[in-house]
């Protein structure tokens, strides 16, 4: 029942995405949630005692390059940024609500080479110059859960995403409580997200 109340609640997170977005297309000046370089998303429902949360961002943004890491600096780097995202409580603050992070799902997998046995390597590649290649986004998400003491009593998140990541310049946050939706843009010097 709780993983139906939670699918539920994050397809009405999306809705207020989709709805977002395109009442803004085409505005000048405005964030879409398009993969773009210096901007992460992040998705806040709470639910009950329970708050969902998944983010969303280019990988150039965390771990400073948008390609499978290819040396042995680069593949630490992946492995550095998977456990600091894996450390949700330094990520995203709930204030007096006394949230703990209770799970957290951290995909990298773009970011690594590997091969059939499932092993990471590196490799370089030599290109022809004549050759056209498609440009490939490297994106990285994670998904937490955290448990509140007070869900229902949150007023507001604060986004600490920038301090374990120079790369990110803006946070799109979008956020959904039984009562309540909306959105905000936050940079390192306006991280709260005031819930009203």
């Amino acid at each position: 029942m709780a993983y139906r109340q939670t699918f539920i609640w994050m397809l009405l997170v999306l809705a207020v995405r989709v709805q977002a977005g395109s009442q803004e297309a085409g505005a000048p000046g405005q964030r879409g949630s398009a993969h773009e370089h210096g901007v992460s998303e992040l998705n806040v429902a709470v639910i009950g005692d329970v708050i969902e949360v998944s983010l969303m961002s280019p990988s150039i943004n965390l771990v400073g390059f948008e390609r499978a890491a290819s040396s042995k600096a680069e593949i630490e780097a992946v492995a550095s940024l998977k456990k600091t995202l894996e450390s949700a409580d330094s990520l995203i603050n709930f204030g007096a609500a006394k949230c703990r992070n209770i799970s957290a799902t951290v995909d990298v997998g773009s970011l690594l080479d590997r091969d059939e046995a499932g092993d990471v390597h590196s490799h370089s590649q030599s290109h022809d110059h004549g050759e056209r290649h498609e440009e490939k986004h490297y994106d990285v998400s994670a998904i937490y859960q955290f448990q509140c003491a007070a869900a229902a009593k949150i007023a507001f998140l604060k986004v600490d995403l920038f301090d374990a990541f120079a790369g990110i310049q803006e946070v799109n946050v979008l956020w959904l409580t039984e009562i309540r939706q909306g959105r905000k843009v936050t940079s390192a010097k306006d991280r709260k997200v005031v819930f009203e």
